[in-house]
């Protein structure tokens, strides 16, 4: 029985689902799902390590006896790793392949020859159609190229609105962060200290913060400062357009 399995049993036993594991430790339950899946590479090793300590203390386990099984699993995964297939030698005889495949060869060297001709052919008649166009086929190029133009500076204005929220996130302690960017995506990360990161975004930030004195934000260059106090667990913060506006609309001191 794996690391995984074993700390599945141990939670079964005690009626606890994965919400209640996440609650009591404040790991998410997708890293507790990889976990009990027995995937460990979803985060740096002393993370993990951390992880699977305070899942076996909730579960009732020893936490030395689960490391050390742990241990044991991550260096039988990096010996197989390590270990590679010998590679088979493939000969290869020219002489026999061409006696072999002669009929194919023929074929293929006619076939080529037939595409090279219709290419060549191809392109004269392209040439004649070119020099035939009229004026008033030159203007409507012309026309659809203008045209073109101004969807690609639209397209790029649209990117810009888009992408106008840049929020830099600096860590002053170790911090796990879940986000929420305009409603759609999730991101997760795992911050030591002094570590900082982008994000952009086009309305609005949604974070769960681990640690919410861990962190500070910078909103397009406003100093945001940080959202609580050192330890303190922090849902549903949100940092959005509004409050942009409402900072820019307030006098720098």
């Amino acid at each position: 029985m794996g690391v995984g399995e074993r700390l599945r049993d141990a939670r079964m036993e005690r009626n606890l689902t994965l919400r209640d594991i996440s609650n009591k430790t404040r790991i998410s339950e997708k890293f507790l799902e990889n976990i009990e899946s027995g995937v460990f590479d979803f985060a740096p090793e002393p993370y993990v390590r951390a992880f699977i300590r305070s899942y076996a203390r909730v579960v009732g386990l020893n936490p030395d006896e689960v490391i050390k099984q742990y241990d044991a699993e991550v260096s039988a995964l990096k010996v197989k790793k390590e270990e590679k297939p010998a590679v088979k030698k493939i000969e290869f005889d020219i002489g026999t392949f061409v006696s072999e495949n002669v009929i194919w060869i023929i074929g293929a060297v006619v076939v080529l020859f037939i595409v090279i001709i219709a290419f060549v052919g191809l392109g004269e008649g392209e040439k004649k159609v070119v020099q035939k166009k009229s004026f008033e086929s030159a203007v409507e190029e012309v026309s659809k190229g203008v045209k073109k133009e101004v969807k690609t500076e639209i397209k790029a204005e649209e990117k810009s609105v888009k992408d106008s929220l840049e929020l830099k996130v600096i860590s002053t302690d170790s911090v796990w962060i879940s986000v929420m960017i305009d409603s759609s995506t999730v991101k997760e990360f795992l911050m030591p200290p002094n570590i900082s990161l982008t994000l952009k975004a086009r309305d609005n930030f949604n974070f769960i913060l681990g640690n919410a004195g861990g962190v500070k934000f910078i909103l397009n260059g406003r100093d945001l400062g940080s959202p609580g106090r050192k330890g303190v667990v922090l849902r549903n913060y949100i940092i959005s357009r509004e409050k942009l506006e409402k900072i820019n609309s307030t006098p720098a001191p």
